[in-house]
């Protein structure tokens, strides 16, 4: 039996079971898909890696600067030095906010892998049904094993933490995490990346931030990070609202709509790239949030919750989910 298990390994997850873990706990991290990281994700398109998940983060609050300077300090991740635009309704211009961004050559999931590192960790073991009884938990896993835990913390997004705690008998014994967790809502983002021949016409910039009124909200020059990059390589990002009404198209137009729009800024042999390929993330963000960083039953065996739902988005947000999640479970 473990002392807690923690389902999802995502950043908020990981980064909870690593502080359980230096407190001595015993943690199993169950995550359904192949690999971890969540939306910290990376794609082989034309046999050359792309961020497909989040591209950058930044670094508000002192608690995560700090962890952010253990990433530097470790070479998982650097300071983007490159030069950044921004346009709106006036053009195309240098973007001049005063922002430290972070990237990491590697790839995002580089974070993911840093966290897990002496983890207990199984990939591809999606979690099916929860129960308790004698004073703990078991959790079903798909493959037909179960799992026995002293206390589980969900770490998933909020929709699909909520359908597998109503697999349990008597879901009304969980309402302090339930509840909340029913009233969060997520909004999709639909993200292309293309590839390119040498030779194309590639910005001046490695990433330029969209705000002319259209359904973009991010270009990325991702080749322009890799220090390995074999062929230009945009990935653009739609925003929410636009993403929540393209998610029924089929991927042909979606991904010809981000193209056009992009040629719209960047000129028009953007519409036309060697490789292609439409990401889809149905539970990119949430669309309302949670006062509270992560939420926790009252009676044994306990369940907690931590992600992304709190009053600070992105990865500061997670990462504050699952610092005090850990801290609570073992204050």
């Amino acid at each position: 039996m473990f002392d807690v298990a923690v389902v999802g390994a995502g950043f908020a997850g990981l980064t909870c079971a690593r502080a359980l873990a230096r407190k001595g706990r015993s943690v199993v991290v169950l995550e359904k898909a192949p690999r971890l990281g969540g939306r910290l994700a990376t794609l082989s398109v034309d046999g050359q890696t792309v961020d497909s998940g989040a591209p950058f983060f930044v670094a508000n609050g002192h608690e995560f600067r700090r962890f952010v300077e253990e990433l530097l300090a470790s070479d998982v991740a650097r300071i983007w030095e490159g030069r950044l635009g921004f346009v709106d309704e006036g053009g195309l211009r240098d973007l001049e906010d005063g922002v430290d961004r972070f990237i990491c050559e590697g790839g995002m999931p580089e974070i993911g892998r840093y966290l897990a590192e002496g983890l207990d960790l199984r990939l591809a073991t999606g979690v099916r049904a929860l129960e308790r009884g004698g004073g703990a938990w078991s959790l079903h896993t798909e493959s037909g094993d179960s799992i026995v835990a002293g206390e589980v913390v969900l770490a998933l997004p909020s929709p699909l933490a909520v359908s597998l705690l109503k697999t349990l008998a008597e879901p009304s014994g969980v309402a302090d995490v339930l509840e909340p967790l029913a009233s969060v809502t997520y909004d999709p983002i639909i993200a292309a990346i293309a590839l390119y021949e040498p030779g194309v016409p590639l910005p001046d910039y490695e990433g330029i931030v969209v705000r002319n009124g259209g359904p973009l909200e991010w270009i990325g020059v991702d080749s322009a990070i890799r220090k390995n990059a074999k062929r230009p390589a945009l990935v653009i990002h739609g925003f929410g609202w636009w993403s929540k009404e393209a998610m029924s198209q089929t991927e042909d137009v979606a991904l010809s709509e981000l193209l056009f729009r992009a040629g719209e800024i960047l000129g028009r042999w953007v519409e036309e790239p060697r490789a292609r390929h439409l990401q889809r993330w149905p539970f990119a963000g949430p669309a309302n949030r949670l006062e509270s960083f992560w939420l926790g039953t009252e009676g044994g065996p306990r369940l907690w919750a931590c992600g992304d739902f709190g009053p600070v988005k992105d990865l500061e947000g997670a990462y504050r989910s699952g610092m005090g999640a850990a801290a609570a479970m073992t204050g």
